[in-house]
């Protein structure tokens, strides 16, 4: 959903590979295609100023990659992490300033936090494995699932840097392992 609740973007393989498309929240109108390549993409955020969408990409030399897809001007992708190594589910935090992602860079799925959109400083912020990050309304702490599926609740403070606080256990969840995101949506006020 887009933040004024007005569009949504969703996935489609109607061209022989999955593409991004937008349409209207009413149901009313036509669908656009919004992103298409050669690669495979799946959606996993959108910005809380309507600006951007965070997206992955499936590559064959680099596997999974991180990207913000801009709403505006020529609407060209941005670079979050693209390596050799798989980075997915790119969240953009509330304020626009930091994204946090999944990287298995370290051996194992992990959550970073990066600046945004300038991707200077990068740092780790679970410890023992995580996926399925999201940010609370206020962009002061941030969730995950960890292996042995417990949510998990880290402390954000950052000004030009990201000082993350030791992550603490809140509960089991009760969904199942592996894939597709959004298993757990926290309230704007985190409660």
């Amino acid at each position: 959903w887009s933040p004024d609740g007005e569009k949504i973007v969703f996935m489609s393989d109607r061209g022989g590979v999955f593409d991004v498309y937008e349409k209207s929240a009413r149901g009313s109108g036509e669908e656009k295609l919004i992103l298409k390549s050669d690669e495979a993409k799946s959606t996993s955020s959108w910005s809380r100023d309507g600006r951007y969408i965070g997206l992955t990409t499936r590559n064959q030399k680099t596997l999974l990659d991180a990207w913000a897809l801009p709403t505006f001007g020529d609407r060209k992708p941005i670079a979050i992490a693209v390596s050799p190594f798989s980075e997915s589910q790119p969240m953009l935090s509330p304020d626009g300033r930091f994204v946090a992602y999944v990287s298995n860079e370290s051996g194992r799925d992990e959550i970073y936090v990066q600046t945004f959109p300038d991707t200077g400083g990068k740092w780790q912020v679970s410890n023992g494995g995580g996926s399925d990050p999201s940010w609370r309304g206020d962009g002061k702490e941030l969730y995950y699932r960890s292996p042995d599926q417990k949510l998990m609740a880290v402390e954000i403070r950052g000004g030009t840097d990201v000082q993350a606080g030791i992550p603490q256990a809140l509960f089991v969840l009760r969904v199942r392992p592996g894939n597709p995101r959004n298993k757990y949506t926290p309230s704007a006020d985190g409660q």
